[in-house]
């Protein structure tokens, strides 16, 4: 888990939405050391296994196409009639159940999470001031995230969150200007870190104004809290590459220049998709088969060079021209923002492979919205 802070004003997104990121993160690194180590066995058997390495590598690329590495940029807390507190899959949380309500927290309720498929048991203290949340692996991944965990969390207003959890899975350092804490390790070898979490939860507690929360909007406090940090994902591009690099080193693998591509490529298509929603005439465009082309302050540069390399391809550009004509964009993003620098590539283009500005967006971040021409159209 890590928290983030906003930028107009203080984020501190609950556990489960930063859980999402890293989880995210941390699957697209098992899914690559994995690769590298097949590749590593198959290269010895080259020759003989040729077709069949082809067929891996076809595989690979379907697989890193369709990974998750961006949580939905909404959820939804749907209360459970009966939630399993056992299993070989996700522990037995009995005991922490029990040791929650020994220690004042009210049983609230079970819920999943939709549309991730995890599941929670909720407790709220009985000043109101702290959650807790027993947080069981998704049904669905069970074979990434093996063990439950637990996270206390309070309401500091104007969005910011602050919290103390032990995730199973490796995530990237606080931010300087993060309130809370994460530990290592599993609650079920080490029971005490239930206790030490718990004071460390308190402390917060003790040092901050916190608002009490309301039992009924309990669904609410988690949804808010994902929401506003998605947002704010939005709003600075997604993912770092310290992220995912510090990320990846967590977990003893070093992220090359193409993870990093893959991972932060994900999150840009993911908050186009989001900025087209807010355009009516994008949404048409899109609707009728037209090639749009989204850019933000926010855009990746190689992410943003291969759309555009893409999109010209499609229109039967020359190859030398086509090479020639990204050098010079590379050029741009090197010197101006990605919005200035698509804004000035566009004259420097031949007029038949010249895209138009349709539309402007301003919320949630401002953007603009290119037609391309059709082939035909040229």
């Amino acid at each position: 888990m890590y928290f983030y802070t906003g930028i107009v004003f203080m984020v501190i997104a609950c556990l489960i939405s930063l859980a999402c990121v890293a989880i995210g993160i941390a699957y697209f690194s098992m899914a690559r050391q994995l690769t590298r180590r097949m590749r590593e066995t198959l290269g010895e058997m080259e020759t003989v296994l040729a077709e069949s390495l082809e067929a891996m590598r076809d595989l690979e690329s379907r697989r890193d196409s369709e990974q998750q590495v961006v949580p939905p940029m909404r959820i939804a807390l749907e209360p459970l009639a009966n939630l399993s507190s056992g299993g070989s899959g996700v522990g037995n949380v009995d005991r922490i159940a029990s040791w929650l309500v020994q220690h004042s927290f009210d049983f609230v309720g079970d819920f999943e999470i939709h549309p991730l498929g995890e599941q929670l048991k909720l407790y709220l203290s009985d000043d109101r001031l702290l959650v807790a949340a027993i947080r069981m692996p998704s049904v669905n991944d069970v074979g990434h995230v093996q063990t439950s965990y637990v996270e206390f969390c309070c309401d500091l207003g104007n969005g910011q969150r602050a919290g103390v959890c032990n995730p199973p899975n490796s995530t990237v350092p606080l931010d300087s200007e993060a309130i809370g804490k994460f530990y290592e390790g599993s609650v079920h070898e080490d029971f005490g870190l239930l206790s030490r979490m718990w004071l460390d939860a308190k402390d917060i507690v003790d040092r901050y104004s916190v608002i009490p929360v309301n039992r009924e909007r309990i669904t609410g406090f988690f949804e808010e809290a994902h929401a506003a940090e998605m947002d704010w994902r939005i709003a600075t591009g997604g993912v770092s590459e310290r992220e995912i690099r510090e990320s990846f080193a967590a977990q003893g693998v070093e992220a090359t220049r193409e993870d990093i591509d893959a991972i932060q490529s994900h999150w840009q298509i993911e908050i186009e998709n989001q900025l087209a929603k807010q355009s009516e005439r994008c949404r048409r465009q899109m609707a009728s088969g037209r090639a749009v082309l989204i850019v933000h302050e926010h855009c990746q540069v190689n992410h943003l060079l291969s759309r555009v390399r893409e999109l010209l391809g499609e229109l039967q550009m020359a190859q030398t021209d086509l090479e020639s004509g990204i050098e010079e964009l590379r050029t741009l993003l090197g010197r101006f923002s990605p919005r200035d620098a698509i804004a000035r590539f566009r004259p420097l283009l031949p007029k038949p492979f010249r895209y138009d500005l349709v539309d402007q967006i301003s919320d949630p971040i401002p953007a603009d919205i290119y037609l391309f021409p059709t082939v035909n159209s040229r």
